[in-house]
């Protein structure tokens, strides 16, 4: 006989309704308000359409200064940030949604100047919950990027709710 796994109830109703936004996600839809929360960090993907720049690997080193610079500038905390041929991965925690709007627009409005890229869609962001979710997100990232340096074999991935 199968033992059914006890679950506590939660009685606290998250507020939140989706914790996905952006990215492929939007196409042909309208606009709506990122669901974003400053008490869960938060998995953000910005791809680029790297034709005319080569990869983000080429200007690995100047993605890096700008991500941390601007972090500090708009108390941004990084757990874990990947720089990958065409996108980045970064998973985040701020304190207020003007710091997030502004950490996004330095960076990306930056990175355009100094290195020529073109955003081929708008940020991709999760809310990620503490525990399990985080440790998952940031082994992903650390995987993403150990795959981008050759170190290791690109790896299938289930079919979930993904970045673009």
């Amino acid at each position: 006989m199968l033992a059914l796994r006890m679950r506590q109830q939660n009685f606290f109703k998250s507020n939140i309704v989706t914790n996905s936004f952006g990215g492929s996600l939007l196409l042909n839809k309208r606009k709506s308000r990122r669901p974003l929360s400053v008490k869960c960090p938060l998995h953000l993907v910005l791809k680029a359409d790297v034709l005319n720049i080569g990869s983000f690997l080429r200007h690995n080193r100047t993605v890096e200064k700008t991500v941390n610079n601007y972090a500090n500038k708009f108390a941004v905390k990084i757990y874990q940030k990947a720089i990958v041929k065409n996108h980045l991965h970064l998973v985040l925690k701020f304190s207020h949604r003007f710091n997030y709007q502004s950490f996004v627009r330095a960076v990306s409005g930056v990175l355009a100047k100094k290195i020529g890229v073109r955003w081929a869609v708008r940020p991709f962001t999760r809310i990620v919950r503490w525990g399990r979710d985080l440790k998952s997100i940031v082994q992903y990232v650390i995987m993403n990027e150990l795959e981008a340096q050759g170190v290791i074999n690109y790896q299938l991935r289930k079919k979930k709710c993904r970045p673009p």
